[in-house]
Order: C-alpha cells, then sequence, then structure tokens
C-alpha cells in the first residue's frame, strides 16, 4: 500500500476560476467608478488655474510578490502543472512547453529545507518536459513531473488532500461520445488528483471511472465510431486496468504519461 499524505493544504479546485470572476468584477467597478468620477469633474464650474509646482518624485513600479509559504508555494507550482498538462491534452506542445519552462524556473528558496531535495528532482522532471521534441515524450515527461510530487508529499508526510470522489457508475449499456468523453476527463482529473497527492483512495477512484464505462463502444449521433476511435476507447480502458494494477509511483506515473498521450490522439482523430 502506497503512503499517504495526512496534513491538510487548502483545497486547489476551482479557485482560479472564482478568483478571475472576482477579478473581473473589481475591474468593472473600478473603471465605472472611473467614469463616474471623471463626468463628476467635468459637470463642475471651470475654477482657476492652479499654480506650477514642483512634480512629485515616481513612484517604484510594483513589484510581483513572492509566496510567503510552502503551501502557497506548492498551489502555485500546482496550477502551472495543470496548465501543461491540459496543454497536452488539447495536443498544443508549444504551450505545454511553456508552462514547463515557468514550472523549472520558479524560485522554490522560500520553501522549507527539508523540501529541497524533493524540488530539484521536480525542476529536473520539467525541465525534461519543456525539452520534450514530442507530444508522447512530453507526456511521459508529465508522468514524472507528477511522480516527483507523490513522492515529495510522501516523503513529507503533506501534501494536499481532499474528499475522496465516487467512481462514475455506468447508467446505461450503451453511451453517446461526448457522454464517454466527460468520463475520461474525470477519470483522468481523479488520476491525476491522486497521483500528485499520492492518494490511493483518488487514483482507485479514477481508474474505475474508466473502467466502468459501457463495454459497446459510443456513437456519435447515432451513427458507430471509426474504427481508429474505437481503438483508442479501449486503449483507455486497458490504460485504466493498468493503472489500477500499478503498485508503485513510478508505474502510475507510466500509465498516467501513456493515457494523456492517448488523449491528445484520440481528440485530435475526433476532432475535439
Amino acid at each position: 500500500m502506497l503512503s499517504k499524505p495526512t496534513n491538510l493544504i487548502p483545497d486547489l479546485s476551482g479557485g482560479i476560476c472564482g478568483t478571475q470572476r472576482r477579478a473581473r468584477l473589481l475591474t468593472i467597478v473600478w473603471f465605472a467608478g472611473g467614469l463616474v468620477g471623471c463626468a463628476a469633474q467635468q459637470a463642475q464650474p471651470s475654477s482657476p488655474t492652479p499654480p506650477i509646482s514642483a512634480p512629485a518624485e515616481p513612484r517604484p513600479a510594483p513589484t510581483e510578490q513572492k509566496p510567503v509559504s510552502g503551501a502557497q508555494l506548492m498551489q502555485a507550482a500546482f496550477w502551472t502543472a495543470v496548465q501543461a498538462r491540459n496543454a497536452l491534452i488539447a495536443g498544443d506542445l508549444a504551450r505545454a512547453r511553456v508552462a514547463a519552462e515557468t514550472l523549472a524556473a520558479r524560485d522554490y528558496s522560500a520553501a522549507p529545507e527539508p523540501w529541497q531535495q524533493g524540488l530539484a528532482r521536480l525542476r529536473d522532471s520539467t525541465q525534461q518536459l519543456s525539452a520534450s521534441p514530442t507530444l508522447d515524450d512530453a507526456a511521459r515527461a508529465l508522468g514524472r513531473v507528477a511522480q516527483r510530487c507523490a513522492e515529495c508529499h510522501a516523503e513529507q508526510g503533506s501534501g494536499p488532500v481532499r474528499l475522496p470522489f465516487v467512481a462514475t457508475a455506468s447508467g446505461s449499456a450503451h453511451e453517446q461520445l461526448a457522454e464517454r468523453m466527460d468520463r475520461h476527463q474525470a477519470g483522468v482529473e481523479q488520476m491525476w488528483n491522486g497521483l500528485i497527492a499520492a492518494s490511493e483512495q483518488l487514483w482507485r477512484s479514477g481508474t474505475l471511472t474508466l473502467l466502468d464505462a459501457p463495454l459497446l463502444p459510443p456513437s456519435k449521433a447515432g451513427q458507430p465510431l471509426s474504427p481508429t476511435l474505437q481503438a483508442r476507447m479501449e486503449q483507455v480502458r486497458s490504460l485504466a486496468q493498468q493503472g489500477k494494477d500499478a503498485d508503485s509511483y513510478a508505474e502510475r506515473a507510466r500509465v498516467y504519461g501513456e493515457l494523456i498521450a492517448s488523449c491528445a490522439a484520440c481528440h485530435s482523430a475526433a476532432g475535439r
């Protein structure tokens, strides 16, 4: 049984979208307030020109504040890794490389000393990802990035811990292509979280979500899929079974990398 971290870091899911929405709302309020202020100023009667005074000292440009805690550092690293993963799933190798370069260049000097060795291994893996010549190579490197996260979390007895997901059971003997893709998305996300957090439950939930898909291949608009797409669907099921049987972080990382490469190829073939 693989070890599982015990302490809590705030849940990473969903925070970015909410932050962006709030940021957009604040921007709108600020912009609207500026317009009202300008209108009020223009409505006032003109006044004598004030005397010329010495210009104010220029303010220094604001500098980006670095994360101040280990949890913040890890959250920033997590979301950058998610950007690389999503880019690979979409078949965008260039965007995945940029995210990997950002992750490799991140300053971890503020992290606790016991983390530094694991973070050095993480940097090596992200550098391999940023230099990957093909999507398949990059997907395998991404699996190793997740492996480094899992190893460090297990070594330190810390990391993101979330409530376990319940595997998505099959609702019927047949699924539409969109339903099967949603299932794959849920399973891949659960496996990712399970690998990153070194969580046996999350990883297993993800594999079962994929394995519980109907045995019949899905259809699209009532029409059967091409043999190529049907083969891709079966490859996902096979990789899910390998993932369910995997008993080491290295083996799980290999399976996950191949799964991401399969997702990218399937999306390209399906035109999604």
